[in-house]
């Protein structure tokens, strides 16, 4: 397995992939990859590949790679590709742990890039690769009467709110409050007093 950091190194080392180097125009790119087709690009991104390194495997300026994607590839189909992408990612990242390392340093470095390359698939695809995600917990309904001092109502206000803290019902016990609401109860026992 090669150093990441060297192939790093040697994939921007050349700068012939720049714009200002090669002096390719916008057209003269976009000529090329309508030629070469939104199949291939999207297959190249489905394996795993960046546009960067896509750009850069192409010899084409990377700026002007990603203004064809954005206006002329489908998004479903981009985003189809990007969910394959993740999952390239994780099979990456579980490949890099199966060699046996010959020191600690290789074995270290290995664990990073599994890291980063899962880090990646859930970036990529967080409903298929990220955490779990806790349930929605649903507004609860709350009205808020604000009275006058001497009984009478000043304003309602109909509004939904989290409950964040609820204690069991009992006797003694209050019914589940929001923060929401605790605070302007707060507030207005603060305005009477």
């Amino acid at each position: 397995m090669s150093n990441p950091s060297t192939l790093f190194q040697e994939l921007f080392r050349q700068r012939s992939h720049l714009p200002d180097k090669t002096g390719v125009s916008r057209e003269e790119t976009w000529k090329r990859l309508d030629a070469l087709g939104e199949d291939a690009i999207l297959e190249r991104l489905a394996s795993g590949r960046v546009l960067n390194e896509i750009a850069i495997e192409l010899e084409l300026p990377i700026l002007y790679l990603r203004e064809w994607v954005n206006l002329k590839v489908d998004r479903q189909r981009l985003n189809e590709a990007m969910r394959a992408a993740a999952e390239s990612f994780a099979l990456k990242g579980q490949l890099a742990l199966l060699p046996t390392y010959r020191n600690q340093a290789q074995a270290a470095m290995a664990k990073e890039l599994a890291a980063s390359m899962r880090w990646m698939a859930e970036r990529l695809a967080p409903q298929d690769w990220g955490p779990p995600r806790a349930p929605v917990q649903q507004a609860t309904p709350v009205t808020i009467v604000f009275e006058k001092p001497d009984g009478s109502q000043v304003k309602e206000i109909s509004a939904q709110a989290r409950v964040i803290e609820a204690e069991e019902e009992g006797e003694d016990k209050p019914k589940p409050v929001s923060r929401s609401r605790r605070l302007l109860e707060l507030l207005t026992r603060a305005r009477h007093d």
